[in-house]
């Protein structure tokens, strides 16, 4: 079972990370340094999950004015 839930966790973290390099840019870091490329590597999953998160929620409602 642990095994199981292990593979889907790590499917759907190759997923984003291939998403970062082919859509982002992030074969190539910007900045240089441990700590700037850690920044950066947070800065892209929080990205990425805000664009999750907006394909998630309903769609606003325009009210003519």
């Amino acid at each position: 079972m642990g095994y199981q839930l292990s593979q889907r966790a790590r499917k759907k973290n190759e997923k984003l990370r291939g998403e970062a390099k082919y859509w982002h840019g992030f074969r190539r870091f910007q900045r240089r340094g441990l700590l700037q490329v850690q920044d950066e590597g947070y800065l892209m999953g929080w990205l990425l999950n805000l664009k999750r998160l907006a394909t998630r929620l309903p769609a606003p409602v325009c009210r003519g004015g």
